[in-house]
């Protein structure tokens, strides 16, 4: 009979399993969106950004005291 691994050890052994199976579905997305668009995803041309114009940034304003120190 094999001996029980610890909790801990058992948590890593689990953790590692979700791991590899989150990664191996990542895969065949990845493979699976390829496929239908023949273009990488890597390869694909960057859409140049809008030129908006920003507003700059408003200064604070400079608050008086009541009392006329400065």
């Amino acid at each position: 009979m094999l001996p029980t691994p610890s909790p801990t050890e058992a948590d890593r052994v689990a953790l590692n399993k979700m791991f590899k199976a989150i990664a191996e579905y990542g895969r065949r997305v990845r493979l699976r969106k390829q496929a239908e668009c023949e273009i990488p995803e890597q390869e694909k041309p960057i859409e140049p950004e809008p030129d908006i114009k920003r507003r700059p940034a408003r200064r604070k304003q400079k608050r008086k005291r009541k009392d006329g120190a400065k």
